[in-house]
C-alpha cells in the first residue's frame, strides 16, 4: 500500500489501510463542507476578538498556549457543526461498529504560535491516560487551512499502532502553570515518521496508539485545526472535562444521563474546576503533583 494515499470519504479501502498503518487521510469534494470549514476558520482566526481564550491549554515555556479546549460547548463556534456534517458522520460510521454508540471524549482547536516554540512531542494519545482508561478509539483531525512542513504539519509513525502502549515520560513546559506534555521515551527505530501534507478541509484519523507529533510553524500560518477523539460508550463514563459526554453516534438515555449527572458530583474534575478559580491554590497543587519548582 502507498502510505501517501489520500482517500475519498466513502472509500471502502480506507478501513483496511487504517488497520494496517494506524491512520488514514481523507479528502472531501463537498463544497458545503468547505463552506463551514471557512466559517470555523474565520471564527478561530479572531480568537481575541471573539473572547474565546478562556479555555486555553497546553502552554509552552513562554506561556503561550497550543489549544483551545472543549470547543463543542462553545455556542458561538461552528466546531460541533463541522463534526455533525454528513462528511464526518460518513467517515466515522465506516470505522466503527453500527451496533454501538460512540462519544466524543474531548474536542479542541489546535494551533501554532507564530515566532514561538509550539512543538508537540512524539506521543500516543493513550500515553496521556491512566492505566484503567486505555482507549480503543481514534482521533479525528480536520484542517481549517492548508497544512505543510512549513506551518507545523502532523507527523505519524505508520504501523506504530500495532506496538501497543509504549512507555511515556512527562516534560513540564510552563513552570508558572505546570502545563506539560508526555512523550514516547524510546521511539521505534524501524519506523520512519511520515509528514502529512494536507489541504483545507482534509481529514486525518489515527488510532489512540499511533505515535504522532507536530513541529512549530516557520511561516505566517497558525495551522488551525480541529481535533476530537471518540470511543465506544460501553459504560457510564464522563468525558475528559468531567461532564456528560456529547455523542458522535447514537444518543444518551434518560437514566444514563441522570446517573452521569450524579457521577459529576463525585468526579475530581468537578472540584478541580472550583479550585482553578484560586490561582495560588492551583499552582500549589500542580507543583506538588508534578514535583517542579
Amino acid at each position: 500500500m502507498d502510505e501517501s494515499q489520500i482517500f475519498q470519504i466513502d472509500s471502502i479501502e480506507a478501513n483496511t489501510f487504517y488497520q494496517e498503518f494506524g491512520f488514514a487521510h481523507f479528502r472531501s469534494g463537498s463544497s458545503s463542507f468547505i463552506s463551514i470549514i471557512d466559517k470555523c476558520f474565520r471564527y478561530y482566526s479572531s480568537a481575541e476578538k471573539n473572547n474565546i481564550n478562556k479555555n486555553i491549554a497546553f502552554r509552552s515555556a513562554d506561556g503561550r498556549p497550543k489549544h483551545i479546549i472543549d470547543i463543542f460547548r462553545d455556542k458561538n463556534s461552528d466546531a460541533f457543526s463541522v463534526f455533525s456534517t454528513k462528511v464526518v458522520k460518513t467517515l466515522i460510521k465506516r470505522n466503527v461498529s453500527p451496533n454501538e454508540r460512540f462519544i466524543f471524549t474531548h474536542s479542541k482547536m489546535s494551533f501554532k504560535q507564530i515566532q514561538s516554540d509550539s512543538n508537540w512531542q512524539p506521543h500516543q494519545d493513550n500515553g496521556y491516560k491512566s492505566e484503567g482508561d486505555i482507549r480503543e478509539g481514534f482521533a479525528i483531525f480536520i484542517c481549517l487551512e492548508d497544512m505543510n512542513e512549513e506551518n507545523g504539519c502532523l507527523h505519524v509513525w505508520p504501523g506504530s499502532n500495532k506496538l501497543g502502549l509504549l512507555p511515556h515520560s512527562r516534560i513540564i513546559e510552563d513552570k508558572k502553570t505546570g502545563d506539560n506534555q508526555f512523550y514516547v521515551r524510546d521511539l521505534p527505530k524501524h519506523i520512519n515518521p511520515k509528514s502529512i501534507i494536507a489541504k483545507k478541509g482534509d481529514i486525518i484519523i489515527f488510532s489512540s496508539n499511533t505515535i504522532h507529533q507536530s513541529l512549530s510553524s516557520r511561516s505566517s500560518s497558525n495551522r488551525l485545526s480541529l481535533i476530537a477523539e471518540i470511543e465506544s460508550f460501553d459504560s457510564l463514563k464522563l468525558d475528559d472535562y468531567g461532564r456528560v459526554p456529547i455523542f458522535s453516534i447514537g444518543s444518551i438515555r434518560f437514566l444514563e444521563k441522570f446517573l452521569l449527572l450524579l457521577k459529576i458530583i463525585y468526579s475530581p474534575y468537578f472540584y478541580w474546576r472550583l479550585i482553578k478559580k484560586n490561582r495560588a491554590l492551583t499552582m500549589l497543587i500542580r507543583k506538588l503533583r508534578y514535583n517542579f519548582n
